[in-house]
């Protein structure tokens, strides 16, 4: 939940500088938001591929003949 209000007062921030003019640093602010939530997804995305194949390696469990 913290993320998401600082998600929004990023987007106040951006608001403002837009009303006031300042496009340039409102589009910077925008590439900096858009940068750090690619790498949070980034590092889940890693996070998520490793968890898996543990669940995937753990799960090895030999079949009766003639069943596959």
């Amino acid at each position: 939940m913290i993320d998401v209000l600082n998600h929004i007062d990023d987007l106040k921030k951006i608001r403002g500088l837009i009303k006031g003019g300042d496009i340039k640093t409102a589009v910077k602010q925008c590439e900096e938001c858009i940068a750090y939530h690619q790498k949070e997804v980034e590092a889940f995305d890693k996070w998520a591929e490793a968890e898996s194949q543990k669940d995937f390696q753990e799960v090895k469990m030999p079949f009766p003949e003639g069943v596959s």
